[in-house]
Formats: structure tokens, sequence, C-alpha cells
């Protein structure tokens, strides 16, 4: 693989442990995207992620899934669909800065917002279901093909909504990042962006994904829900904020 150093193969190895650590901890890896994206080209990194993620995420939602909250995965199908081909097209048109820019302000913006908001059931809890379903299940859907990640934590604001407890909340989230990740694969295909170095990253990181799943299957059992949410957002500002600089 001769376009990438020694470090920023290192680098992507750390980052695949430990995000995948999280991942199998909360259900998404919110970190794991900007964290690759501080010094890899989103290009490669984008397709990589999208592969590993469908991949942990099968794994995670067969082995749970008896606790998947079907019902309530259907209503985000059509707009999901939408959200998947307007970023698709955003990917394919805007350059590699101005991606990592949106990356960094929306990544630093939502551990901000996470950061602020407390624990707690939120506010949405009282709107009607098409309120939240439509607008929010499109824009995140948008995000997740645009950036190849960062879907997972706005698809959990719908699940928070929904008030799932911590088993259910992990096997539907699982669920639902499967569905799209599948689509926004198949789209990056159609488009030329799994090519031979992204296919060898991927191959690269299999062995650190499945040390971070084995770490997080452990730590599963014993985190703190109040804890572990706002050490994510703390990491989400930080990595958005390096995205900015970088």
């Amino acid at each position: 693989m001769d376009g990438l150093s020694t470090f920023q193969l290192g680098w992507a190895a750390l980052v695949f442990t430990a995000g995948f650590a999280i991942r199998n901890l909360a259900g998404f890896g919110a970190i794991l995207l900007p964290a690759l994206a501080l010094f890899l080209p989103l290009a490669i990194v984008v397709p990589v992620v999208t592969l590993m993620a469908v991949l942990s995420s099968i794994g995670i939602a067969v082995r749970h899934r008896d606790e998947i909250a079907w019902s309530h995965l259907r209503p985000l199908v059509p707009f999901s669909l939408i959200g998947v081909a307007i970023g698709l097209y955003l990917f394919d048109r805007l350059s590699d800065a101005v991606l990592g820019d949106a990356l960094g302000v929306c990544v630093s913006g939502f551990g901000l917002y996470s950061l602020l908001r407390g624990s707690g059931a939120t506010a949405a809890r009282r709107w009607p279901r098409w309120a939240v379903v439509a607008p929010l299940s499109t824009f995140a859907a948008v995000i997740g093909a645009a950036f190849g990640g960062m879907a997972g934590p706005l698809y959990a604001v719908y699940l928070e909504w929904l008030q799932l407890a911590k088993g259910p909340f992990r096997a539907t989230m699982s669920a639902i990042l499967v569905a799209l990740g599948t689509l926004r694969g198949l789209g990056y295909l159609s488009l030329g962006y799994f090519d031979r170095d992204t296919l060898l990253l991927s191959a690269m990181a299999v062995p650190s994904a499945l040390l971070g799943l084995a770490i997080g299957a452990r730590l599963h059992a014993r985190a703190t829900p109040e804890g572990f949410r706002r050490a994510v957002a703390a990491l989400l500002v930080l990595a958005g904020i390096g995205l900015l600089l970088r």
C-alpha cells in the first residue's frame, strides 16, 4: 500500500481497536470515522469504515436479534433511502477538504450537544412520531452516506426517544447500521471507491476490529451509561476540532 505511511497504518490499527470497542459497547462507534480522518484521506477511510461497520454490526445484530425493535424500524426505511441517495451524491461531488471540514463541524457540534444536554429522556418524547422520524432519518442517512459514518448518533436520538433499554438499544442500532451500511457500500462500489488500497486497508483492520469488539464485550456489562456517554461526547469534540485544524 504505497499511498499510506507506517504512521498512518499504525494510527489506523489503534483507532480501529478503540472504535470497535466503543461500537460493541454502545452499538455505534461514533469516534471511529473522525479519528481516522485526522491522518487518512476520506476517499479511503469512508469505504473501509462502511465495510467494517457492516461486518461488525451483523455479528451484534445476529447474536441479539431477539432484542431488535423491528416495529420501530419500518418507518425509517423510505426516508433513509432518500437520504442515502443525497449523501452519495454529495460524497462523490465534494472535495476531501470540504467533506473533512463539514465532518469536523458535525462531529464537534454533536459532541457539545451531548455534553450539554445532560442525562434523561429527550424533550422530543412529546412530539408525534411523524415529526421525529422523517427529518431525523433523512438527515441521518445523508450524513452517513456523505461521511461514511456518524449516522449512529443521530439514529440514537430516535432510539432514546423510544426509551429503549440498553440491550434492545444496541441490537436495534446494529440492525439499522447493517441496512444503512449495505446501501452505502453498494453506492461506493458503484462509484468506484472500493479499489485495491481500500480492500488492503480493510483486511489490515480486521484483527484490530476483532480485538476492539472483544474489549467492548467485556466492558459492556460494567459500563456506567452516563459516564460512557460523556466520555464519547468529549472524544467527539476533540476529534471534530482536530479535523477543522488539520
